[in-house]
């Protein structure tokens, strides 16, 4: 915001400059007007004098006495030419020179230096001076009815319609989704994402036609120093194992949280894993990353990690070799989920933590590949709820499509939207729960973890507009402000 004060106080200023130009124009014209009366004032003095001296020319008075009264005249006409008018006093107006680099900084120094200068008060807040009280009202009701947030005025349409996209959502979770391995869709990503690993290698030099040999040319082109796959005896680290590793390493994650990990272990040659709800971290060999600086070295991190991400999401090489799908890397966040080392889930020796549970989870192939599987009906429900809304804004309430664009900052969207994902969880939890034989494991593998992030996320949304309702939308008026101080820009 404090661009858009400058902006103000700038503008407050050269309100100040205008008005006192005003003024001065209209002192100008007061004098001017004067000065014409005193002229015109003058003239009639002079022509009456010289009236007066056309008589004395033509009368019978000797030519001693016209020669003196001449001189008494002449007298006369000179004091009325040396009679001094008072000139007007007009002070100059106060301005300042603008640079011509164009520099803000500068421009607000000159700014401030002319409101010193004026005894004009630039903490304020400028718009309440240099808005009218009608203007003042009409951005009041502009912010009240865009700007705030406001409670959704859903009817029972808007419910049924969302209610209805995320059953099919649901349907299509439970016929085609399921637990890892078992449907069509689970087997079409992951051949999607073994293309998608095929054509990175392509890039990346790979000249044969053998998916396997794929995933080893890059974990050959991409090698990292935090790839260990059995534990270490020298550390506390003691459940680590080839088919959880991608998991309980915290670099092979991928969102923000591997990125992280990856550039800080690959710089300080160690290696990140999360066992028993802990962080652990264990010195590995030397390791050095290519580039001549601190920028290059950090580019060169960076492809290290998505690179060896690349070659770890269809399952590691020895896996594949020995004719398993093998463990893809996790879901993102899903790492996470460790350090929850709570509760005893199972009976008997069978009796996990919530955290070892995830790790079981994991190791049967909810990985990042089922994933994408996931993802499929969160994204339909998403895309059919945002088509419903903007076909009922312009058929029903007869909107110009200009008007139908969906935004989640639409109350009414939003509601929708936490509705049909709403719906589309409930019916993923009761077939989870039907079908996973009474069990924690059960339940988790057949649950669409996609679904309840995207449910989270929209529910989040909707209890911050709840708590925040009638009151200013700061992102909302950010953005109309940064677009409006952007289109007068590009008027200069």
């Amino acid at each position: 915001m404090a661009k858009h004060k400058d902006a103000g106080n700038a503008l407050r200023v050269q309100q100040h400059q205008q008005r006192a130009t005003q003024r001065k124009l209209g002192e100008v014209e007061a004098n001017t007007k004067q000065l014409k009366q005193d002229a015109l004032s003058n003239m009639d003095e002079l022509d009456a004098l010289m009236s007066e001296f056309e008589e004395l020319t033509q009368s019978e008075l000797s030519a001693e006495q016209q020669s003196e009264a001449t001189e008494q005249m002449l007298d006369v006409f000179d004091s009325e030419l040396e009679h001094d008018t008072p000139e007007p006093n007009i002070d100059t107006i106060d301005t300042f020179d603008v640079d011509d680099s164009g520099d803000w900084s500068v421009f607000m120094k000159q700014v401030e230096g002319y409101a010193e200068r004026n005894d004009i008060d630039l903490t304020e807040d400028p718009f309440k001076h240099i808005m009218s009280p009608r203007q003042r009202i009409e951005i009041e009701k502009r912010i009240d009815e865009e700007l705030t947030f406001q409670p959704p005025n859903c009817d029972k349409y808007d419910y049924l319609l969302a209610a209805g996209c995320g059953a099919i959502g649901g349907l299509i979770d439970i016929v085609f989704v399921g637990a890892p391995g078992e449907t069509g869709l689970s087997d079409k990503a992951d051949k999607a994402v073994d293309k998608c690993v095929e054509r990175f290698a392509k890039l990346n030099g790979w000249k044969e036609s053998d998916g396997k040999t794929a995933v080893k040319y890059l974990e050959g082109k991409y090698k990292v120093n935090y790839d260990q796959t059995t534990k270490d005896s020298n550390s506390n680290l003691k459940g680590l194992t080839p088919s959880n590793h991608h998991l309980k390493n915290l670099a092979h994650s991928p969102d923000l949280v591997g990125l992280i990990f990856s550039i800080y272990n690959q710089f300080t040659n160690t290696s990140s894993f999360i066992d028993n709800g802990q962080l652990i971290t264990i010195d590995t060999e030397s390791y050095e990353l290519q580039g001549h600086s601190i920028v290059a070295k950090l580019f060169a991190g960076f492809c290290n990690w998505f690179g060896h991400l690349a070659s770890d999401m269809g399952g590691s090489s020895g896996s594949l070799d020995k004719g398993n799908r093998g463990m893809g890397v996790p879901i993102p966040f899903y790492s996470l989920l460790q350090f929850i080392n709570v509760g005893e889930f199972g009976s008997g020796k069978e009796k996990k933590s919530f955290s070892e549970v995830c790790i079981k989870v994991f190791t049967k192939g909810y990985d990042f590949r089922h994933g994408v599987a996931m993802a499929i009906p969160v994204l339909l429900t998403e895309v059919m709820t945002l088509l419903c809304w903007s076909v009922k804004q312009r058929f029903y309430h007869e909107k110009p499509w200009s008007e139908c664009i969906p935004s989640g900052s639409i109350p009414e969207l939003r509601r929708m939207l936490l509705i049909s994902h709403g719906t589309l969880v409930l019916a993923d939890a009761a077939d989870a729960g039907m079908r996973s034989g009474g069990t924690l494991l059960g339940f988790l593998l057949r649950s669409n973890a996609i679904a309840w992030m995207r449910f989270a996320n929209v529910g989040l949304k909707e209890a911050i507009a709840l708590w925040y309702q009638g009151s200013l939308d700061i992102d909302a008026a950010n953005e109309r402000l940064d677009a409006d101080y952007e289109r007068l820009l590009s008027y200069v």
